[in-house]
């Protein structure tokens, strides 16, 4: 009897321990994918992605496969951000740290959700500096041991110029997006209404913020449904 209640412990720690080690590998990727987007090293986010039915969604336009992944930031990024090139850019910046992550691992170890702030600033030098605020809500998966993004959601939430700050700032106004192959860099469709974006600042909207609450398992939606008058 003593050694089954050792070995179901023992296996309960293994289980903690792989937990720990998949939330750890998840917040290196993130934080990996960040510096690769400050440089404007747009080659290397789509190696971070499964070739299994990748997909990106940015401001409510969705890019799907790899084809589509390649699209987003070897043709889109890399031609509005990076002037073409494969950076990085001297005099220019696209500063997006990874904050505030909460990830949520899979009973079977194999998936995670999470979700990441970001508060950045995009700059070229002596011209021009703005605030970029955004939400990152993503789902991995794990391949062959290593931990990949399997879906990549970003949502700007607000950007204010560098001197003026947010107190003002008009609502986000997000692309209008043009569909592939019309726009050669263009997503393969539209966001559906479930998955659109949040209402950025003034507004709140924690409509995407599901993860659950440590001691109540209440999700912030479900908090602020509750607390709403």
């Amino acid at each position: 009897h003593a050694a089954e209640q050792d070995e179901a412990k023992l296996q309960e720690l293994e289980r903690r321990l792989e937990r720990v080690e998949a939330i750890k590998a998840i917040e290196r990727l993130q934080s990996i994918y960040g510096y690769y987007q400050d440089r404007f090293l747009f080659d290397e986010p789509p190696t971070l992605f499964t070739k299994d039915r990748p997909s990106a969604h940015y401001d409510d336009g969705v890019w799907e496969g790899t084809a589509g992944i390649d699209r987003l930031w070897r043709g889109y990024f890399r031609k509005t951000l990076a002037r073409g090139t494969k950076g990085p850019i001297a005099g220019e910046l696209f500063d997006q740290p990874q904050m505030q992550g909460v990830i949520t691992v899979a009973e079977d170890g194999r998936t995670a959700t999470a979700t990441f702030r970001t508060l950045g600033r995009r700059v070229v030098y002596g011209k021009h500096e703005e605030w970029i605020a955004g939400l990152y809500r993503n789902d991995y998966v794990n391949e062959d041991g290593v931990w990949k993004f399997k879906t990549l959601r970003y949502c700007t939430l607000w950007s204010a110029p560098y001197t003026q700050g947010w107190k003002d700032v008009a609502p986000v106004k997000r692309e209008r997006w043009r569909l592939y192959p019309r726009n050669p860099q263009g997503p393969d469709r539209l966001a559906r209404e479930e998955e659109r974006c949040p209402a950025g600042y003034p507004q709140l909207d924690t409509s995407e913020l599901d993860f659950a609450h440590p001691v109540t398992g209440e999700t912030l939606r479900e908090i602020a449904s509750r607390v709403q008058p």
